[in-house]
């Protein structure tokens, strides 16, 4: 009787190891081919100052842009994968504001 619980118990916790292990193989695979369709298709509507990183399925946005339009676009662009969660809460994507640039000096009316 008490090889029979000893075998149960190990199968049990074989199982349950084989279990964690496939799940696990398979996120990974799922998270490598979302990555490599977000930086493809970021590239090609010129979005290359956006790094997109999956945790699951859950897209984590970073980067920095020229303008609102382009962080919209790239949220929408990641967000149009099949599959893909776009996570707005760790969402990093900044708006590069142009420097204000000062008029130039003009010459002073007193001559030296």
């Amino acid at each position: 009787m008490r090889t029979v619980v000893v075998f149960l118990l190990l199968l049990s916790l074989a199982v349950a190891g084989l279990a964690l292990l496939s799940r696990n193989y398979g996120r990974w695979q799922v998270e490598q081919a979302l990555q490599e369709t977000a930086r493809e298709r970021l590239d090609r509507v010129g979005l290359e100052g956006v790094n997109v990183r999956f945790d699951h399925l859950d897209a984590h946005l970073a980067g920095q842009v020229a303008t609102d339009e382009e962080s919209a676009r790239a949220r929408a662009v990641v967000g149009g994968i099949a599959g893909a969660r776009l996570f707005l809460r760790n969402d990093r994507v900044a708006v590069r504001r142009a420097p204000i640039i000062a008029e130039p000096m003009r010459p002073s009316l007193v001559e030296p």
